[in-house]
């Protein structure tokens, strides 16, 4: 992610709308840019001091670890994120190879008990009967 990219992003990291691939690059990209780090903290600083005046007249203003505080939550949903992720996958892999092993598994015990030769031989049968009955109308 460029600093343009991370500037856009900015108000909506702190009204809460960032998340997936968008909320995990931009924090990336801002513990690696001071200067984007400092655009943020300046941006939640401001937003968070007008919301506690407007909201809350009794709170404490300690806006640096509001903000600190904000960046750790933060760190700590991308790696929840990351692990439903992994799990999802995981799940997922399982159940299409549970699939599978039934389909073979079921396919192996028609073969077994001669289910699918003699299912060829009902469908086979059937035609041909088919094709005797059509053969008798027409004469």
């Amino acid at each position: 992610m460029i600093c343009t990219e991370s500037e856009k992003l900015v108000i909506p990291y702190i009204n809460n709308e960032l998340s997936g691939r968008k909320l995990e690059e931009f924090m990336n990209h801002i513990k690696t840019c001071s200067a984007c780090y400092e655009e943020l903290e300046i941006n939640f600083t401001l937003f968070a001091a007008v919301w506690e005046l407007d909201n809350n007249p009794n709170a404490s203003y300690d806006i640096k670890n509001m903000f600190l505080e904000r960046l750790r939550l933060t760190e700590k949903r991308i790696k929840r994120l990351r692990k439903i992720n992994v799990l999802s996958r995981i799940v997922k892999i399982t159940a299409a190879a549970a699939i599978a092993f039934t389909l073979f598994a079921q396919a192996a015990a028609w073969t077994e008990d001669g289910i699918l030769e003699s299912g060829r031989n009902i469908l086979f049968e059937f035609a041909d009967m088919n094709n005797i009955e059509g053969g008798d109308k027409n004469e």
